[in-house]
């Protein structure tokens, strides 16, 4: 059993499949560990655990964590921010891609980069086109955000979306269709105009 995982949907030539990564038990055990539900052609469900082949190379991993968001991208299971520790606001801020292939864990974000959103955990994410967007979520010692970013996973930097005209929330849903990024936002539903050409307008519209 765990709460604050993180999981996506994929499909291949061996059938659908979900992946779960992270998660806690409690506020004292918390998991980084990478876990696949599969439905075989023939319509059978099996759980199992991905193990990175790297682990034993000293290669760098997630540290264990939870409320970090979680979206797939071109074979990759790509993992952004989360908390590690239950007693203190300490949120993470670094990407991380797992190949679902080669079973590898890599460090997508340039950590020189100085353009980048505070570490946060409860924020939601999702995939559009080549990039990641991100909305939202609670920082370091608790203060909610409702900021828009959104990272390109083709040159690996963050970009801000200027608008921030919803209220601030944390543990939301979102759903992206095209050119929009819409977001379940406990009581309210809120519309987030995404950049379709160079001259879209960026902006909230309450739904």
């Amino acid at each position: 059993k765990r709460k604050g995982h993180s999981a996506i949907g994929y499909e291949d030539k061996e059938g659908e499949h979900m992946v779960v990564f992270g998660g806690r038990k409690n506020s004292r055990v918390y998991y980084n560990d990478v876990w696949q539900l599969s439905l075989s052609k023939n319509g059978a469900w099996k759980w199992k655990e991905l193990s990175p082949n790297n682990a034993s190379k000293n290669i760098f991993s997630p540290s264990p964590r939870n409320h970090h968001s979680g979206i797939y991208y071109q074979g990759e299971m790509i993992v952004y921010g989360g908390r590690s520790d239950h007693s203190l606001y300490k949120t993470h801020e670094e990407i991380w891609g797992f190949d679902l292939t080669e079973l590898t864990w890599r460090r997508i974000d340039n950590v020189n980069k100085m353009v980048r959103p505070h570490p946060r955990m409860e924020h939601c994410s999702d995939a559009y086109l080549e990039d990641m967007i991100m909305f939202g979520g609670q920082g370091d010692n608790g203060l909610r955000k409702n900021d828009v970013w959104k990272f390109s996973l083709r040159t690996n930097q963050w970009k801000q979306l200027q608008e921030n005209n919803c209220n601030q929330f944390s543990d939301e849903a979102t759903a992206t269709f095209v050119g929009m990024f819409v977001l379940f936002l406990g009581i309210t539903l809120c519309l987030y105009r995404s950049y379709v050409n160079s001259h879209s307008r960026h902006g909230y519209s309450p739904i």
